[in-house]
């Protein structure tokens, strides 16, 4: 199993953070919070892990490397502007070999990434599995219509 995890973002809403460091690179509980996405992956079996950068990368680069001393194998890819969720994906697609988990490295989740996995496969249809929720900025984020019964309907493009 891989993941990707997308990281390319400025960070302009944690700007007193994020003017000298990535976002992800942003320190919880005295680690990166993308360290502990890779530890909480690696726990779940996921050893193949691929990271979108655009924004300071170097700082990324520099503390994780090829992902060995992590136990994981990293492998970059640099978009000279940032292409979004599924333009990050893309930029991977001659790297991804088969089902991959999809991680926002700006959100902290504590997922059991087996049984995600698990319920997925269970889906023969689906293409994705998408953890939704109330938000306080919808602006700034992507709104999704569900039914009664949590069933994907629609999604709106706010930004």
């Amino acid at each position: 199993m891989q993941a990707i995890i997308l990281s390319a973002g400025f960070g302009t809403r944690l700007k007193q953070f994020t003017d000298k460091m990535p976002k992800v690179m942003v320190p919880i509980d005295g680690r990166p919070l993308l360290e502990h996405h890779i530890e909480q992956l690696k726990e779940y079996g996921v050893r193949d892990i691929l990271i979108n950068l655009h924004y300071l990368p170097d700082i990324i680069t520099d503390y994780f490397g090829d992902g060995l001393k992590f136990g994981v194998k990293i492998l970059y890819k640099y978009e000279t502007e940032i292409l979004g969720t599924a333009g990050g994906i893309k930029n991977f697609e001659n790297e991804i070999k088969d089902s991959f988990f999809v991680v926002y490295g700006d959100v902290l989740n504590f997922i059991n990434y087996s049984k995600f996995e698990e319920y997925f496969c269970k889906k023969p249809n689906a293409i994705g599995v998408e953890i939704i929720g109330k938000t306080d900025h919808p602006y700034d984020s992507d709104l999704v219509e569900i039914d009664a019964n949590l069933k994907f309907l629609k999604i709106y493009r706010m930004g």
